[in-house]
């Protein structure tokens, strides 16, 4: 999994509890968290309810899952947001897919 800079070579560096990260699947939303830990068994960390993030939505304003029939080939957009559900722990195990991009 390596969560150094893209492209790196060398042994698998890891983020020091409490570091904010900014994690992303792929360009659809992108929040900020805080590791909880980070070994060679993977990474958990920590979304706060209420945190600012980054979602997409349909060009229309409407929430990508407004109409299911056209949920994936609806114009979307980037807007700001918030987190607005529970706290939650998100856990990536090392060699596990889909494995997030982290910033």
């Amino acid at each position: 999994m390596g969560h150094g800079p893209e492209g790196s070579v060398g042994p698998m560096q890891h983020w020091e509890p409490g570091t904010e990260i900014m994690w992303r699947y792929g360009d659809g939303f992108a929040e900020p968290m805080v590791v909880v830990r980070d070994d060679e068994n993977g990474l958990v960390a920590w979304l706060r309810a209420g945190t600012p993030t980054r979602k997409l939505m349909r060009a229309d304003g409407r929430p990508l899952r407004a109409d299911r029939a056209t949920m994936f080939t609806a114009d979307r957009v980037e807007v700001d947001g918030v987190w607005e559900d529970h706290d939650v722990l998100r856990i990536a195990p090392t060699n596990a897919w889909p494995i997030p991009r982290l910033r």
